[in-house]
């Protein structure tokens, strides 16, 4: 799961990498405003809500730390020096997939139909890390989806 979690950034870096590749910069640029629009609107809604994340507000809730292989241990090493109580909602881990997503089904739909399991299942992990409330989730998907229709127009 914590691989799950990790894989949100290589999203955006396989389309528009993809689409630099096959030299469709139109549709590198609208990929690359998608997700910076779905970014921007989730950061406005974190400054006025900050909500503090499960890992902290349920910590008395949970019976021990995650259990997990290489990738657990490099998160825990990470985060134990740089864990952010705030800015929960929306997931922006969410919002930046949502709208690389969104952009490969504009763009290249065959990759979108291989990136629709692997963002689900980040999805989940976002919530079984303890990062994020299921809200958080569906926050995000909604700022990643408004990025994408901000920046198409549609």
């Amino acid at each position: 799961m914590q691989f799950a979690y990790l894989t949100y950034f290589t999203y955006l870096l396989v389309v528009g990498g993809i689409l630099y590749y096959r030299r469709d910069s139109r549709g590198y640029w609208s990929v690359m405003t998608y997700s910076a629009a779905g970014y921007a609107i989730g950061y406005v809604i974190a400054i006025f809500f900050p909500i503090e994340s499960p890992w902290f507000s349920m910590a008395g809730v949970w019976h021990g730390p995650l259990q997990g292989g290489p990738f657990t241990a490099a998160i825990n090493f990470i985060e134990h020096f740089g864990r952010v109580r705030g800015a929960a909602f929306p997931s922006e881990h969410v919002a930046g997939s949502v709208a690389a997503l969104w952009g490969a089904w504009r763009h290249r739909r065959w990759l979108s139909w291989v990136m629709v399991p692997l963002v689900a299942c980040m999805c989940v992990a976002t919530v079984w890390g303890r990062y994020h409330y299921v809200v958080d989730v569906f926050g995000g998907m909604v700022t990643g989806t408004l990025g994408y229709v901000m920046a198409t127009g549609s």
